[in-house]
């Protein structure tokens, strides 16, 4: 609670700055205003990033759209650009910037945007009010646990973005012309016997945050390696993307964690992802960027088990969940602790989450064990997918 206040206590007295420099950035970009429809676009992740950029660029598609860019260090400042009918204006310079620094900037543009209707004719695109637009469900119909009131609470309706993806609504993202062709020179300077034909990206990711939700979509590196063998084998060329700990995969030839000095590692990591033909990762943002070009995802280590991916086909292998020191498998979850399901009764030390194995990795590679499951119709992901790998 205290920290809560600080925050206010902060906010407030940065606002007035902020809010002078917002204007003075308007207007000295006044044609902001002549702009049919403005999208102020503040989101604090790469998955909020992408699920909001797609979704807005395919539900407006062909409209062009003026994107006010308010950058996060955990956002991907190319992702963008690589949109048909998004024209970016980022705010200073496409620098990053801290959290509550993105918001109070965020709200000072809104209420600039908000007077500015009074005299120019636009639309203002507001992010709370995206993951409404073309939803088959309203939103009080899909729950999870909410680890901060401790209660299993609604969970936002998402379901639209998969009926965009479905019906092929909009256009997906693109790197552009210049940048593809740059990357794909150097890449073949360095790299003079590489493959995309047939490309493999694994992005594994490591504890972002305090909370529990966070801590536990990690995954163990040394867990992926006999898979990865696998697929080198199959004749994979296999990318390293995220917070993999490459020393585990040194030796393993086909393996690659691609560095260029000249291009930033953010562009390259999305230049591989757009040329994947298979992604292997965690529950983690990349993951609708990935539904989005259609390349076939793999999820490991996947938690929490309310929500997949937007792709039915995918694959998803959950976490392991000890309850009295048994392993249970996914079945008995459903029929008997479904609360287990929407997150609940980790925190009381009833349930405990344990890593796949390498054993458990590989069937999920090898699309073995697959079965649909049933889930309650109030869990997100009994809208998405259709394979899960079951032990």
């Amino acid at each position: 609670m205290l920290k809560k206040y600080i925050f206010l206590f902060i906010e407030i007295f940065l606002f007035p700055f902020i809010f002078i420099q917002s204007l003075i950035f308007i207007l000295l970009n006044f044609r902001i205003f002549k702009s049919k429809i403005i999208y102020p676009n503040f989101t604090w992740s790469f998955g909020h990033q992408i699920l909001s950029l797609d979704w807005v660029s395919r539900i407006y598609f062909p409209n062009k759209i003026l994107m006010l860019e308010f950058l996060h260090n955990r956002n991907n400042k190319y992702l963008a650009d690589c949109y048909e009918n998004i024209e970016v204006l980022s705010i200073y310079h496409k620098k990053y910037y801290p959290f509550l620094i993105n918001r109070i900037r965020y709200k000072c543009f809104i209420f600039i945007l908000v007077i500015g209707k009074f005299f120019y004719d636009y639309e203002i695109i507001k992010y709370s009010e995206v993951y409404n637009k073309f939803s088959s469900r309203l939103s009080t119909n899909f729950k999870y646990y909410n680890e901060i009131t401790n209660k299993i609470e609604n969970y936002g309706d998402i379901s639209g973005y998969r009926r965009l993806l479905e019906q092929n609504i909009g256009l997906p993202p693109k790197i552009p012309a210049n940048l593809e062709a740059a990357i794909s020179k150097k890449l073949k300077e360095l790299y003079p016997h590489l493959s995309l034909s047939k490309s493999v990206t694994l992005q594994l990711r490591k504890n972002r945050g305090n909370t529990f939700y966070d801590k536990e979509r990690v995954a163990i590196s040394e867990n992926y390696v006999e898979a990865v063998r696998y697929l080198v084998d199959l004749g994979y060329t296999v990318f390293l993307l995220g917070d993999v700990n490459e020393d585990v995969f040194l030796g393993i030839s086909g393996v690659y964690n691609v560095k260029i000095d000249c291009f930033d590692k953010k562009l390259v990591d999305l230049y591989l992802l757009f040329n994947s033909k298979l992604f292997i990762t965690q529950h983690s943002g990349p993951i609708m960027l990935a539904n989005s070009l259609k390349v076939p995802v793999i999820v490991c280590d996947s938690f929490p088990f309310y929500i997949g991916t937007f792709n039915s086909n995918d694959i998803i292998l959950f976490k392991n969940v000890s309850y009295n020191g048994r392993i249970l498998n996914l079945n008995e979850i459903i029929e008997k602790y479904p609360e287990v399901i929407y997150g609940y009764g980790f925190f009381e030390g009833k349930f405990k989450l344990i890593a796949n194995s390498s054993e458990q990795i590989l069937y999920a590679i090898k699309k073995s064990n697959l079965q649909k499951v049933k889930f309650p119709d109030d869990v997100l992901i009994s809208t998405q997918n259709n394979f899960i790998c079951i032990f």
